[in-house]
């Protein structure tokens, strides 16, 4: 037997599913988003290895690669069994509403935004445009959830404006008593070392925008109430996502060992700018 079912917008239909699924087997989870111009799969990878070492490692449902669109979200969605503690899930955009739309599918209580840069600014017109549409991902964090937002970035304080639950600035600009966070040394291709509540810890994904994106995951890791030794487990067993900052050594013919980096993944002036400062 097969059934037909019409409707009026496929698109529409996937979201409103999922949407419906996800209310009835992830009620008694904690539901997370990440958004941002870059350094959402980052962020999310970490947050996700993290998460593991305080929650299990069949606990955390979240984002596969970066299927964070329209219909990936929804898509993604359906792959939440029931019984894991916490869903972290990435949100994309390449139109206008289309973080709105997802925003109302998963309805998060704890969000980061990563940064407002200029992906998508040809479809969008502006960064107020950007940062507009990116601070609907907050849009259902209730008064108990939380909103976290980089310190230095200048849209912060607008994408804030209207959440109703707890605001949370993250960055290297925040002063230890505020962050926990004590940055130490920038070991250039080996990563960053730093600190949690006096934890040392070293992160071993390059550049100062990783750190950044580690800093976003921390704040919301310490939120929900994981200690600093887990933080340090879990992003310390991080490694490079294939053509994000991935640091290959290559042995030349002539027996010269060189560090090659590989940074190819589908970028944006912003993130092409951060590996060129890098």
């Amino acid at each position: 037997q097969v059934t037909v079912i019409l409707v009026e917008n496929t698109l529409y239909a996937l979201q409103a599913a999922s949407k419906a699924y996800a209310q009835k087997v992830a009620k008694n989870m904690i539901r997370v988003s990440i958004t941002g111009s870059s350094g959402k799969t980052t962020t999310k990878e970490m947050l996700v290895s993290v998460c593991k070492k305080h929650f299990g490692e069949d606990a955390v449902a979240y984002t596969k690669g970066n299927f964070n669109s329209e219909t990936g979200l929804p898509l993604s969605m359906f792959q939440i069994r029931g019984d894991e503690k916490i869903g972290i899930f990435e949100m994309g955009m390449n139109r206008k509403n289309e973080i709105g739309e997802i925003s109302n599918v998963w309805q998060s209580q704890y969000g980061i935004i990563t940064n407002i840069g200029t992906a998508h600014i040809g479809l969008l017109g502006s960064r107020e445009n950007i940062a507009q549409e990116k601070r609907k991902s907050f849009d259902y964090i209730p008064a108990t959830g939380a909103a976290f937002v980089p310190a230095q970035d200048d849209f912060a304080d607008y994408c804030v404006e209207k959440v109703r639950g707890k605001v949370v600035k993250f960055g290297k600009s925040l002063s230890p008593d505020l962050s926990g966070v004590t940055f130490e040394e920038d070991l250039g291709v080996n990563g960053t070392r730093f600190s949690v509540d006096e934890v040392q810890i070293t992160l071993p994904l390059a550049g100062e925008y990783n750190y950044q994106n580690a800093l976003g995951v921390i704040a919301l890791a310490k939120e929900i109430g994981i200690t600093p030794q887990e933080i340090k487990a879990g992003l310390e067993g991080m490694s490079a996502i294939s053509g994000r900052m991935d640091i290959k050594s290559i042995k030349l013919k002539n027996g010269n060992a060189v560090k090659a980096v590989c940074d190819f993944y589908n970028a944006n002036l912003d993130s092409m700018e951060k590996v060129i400062d890098f």
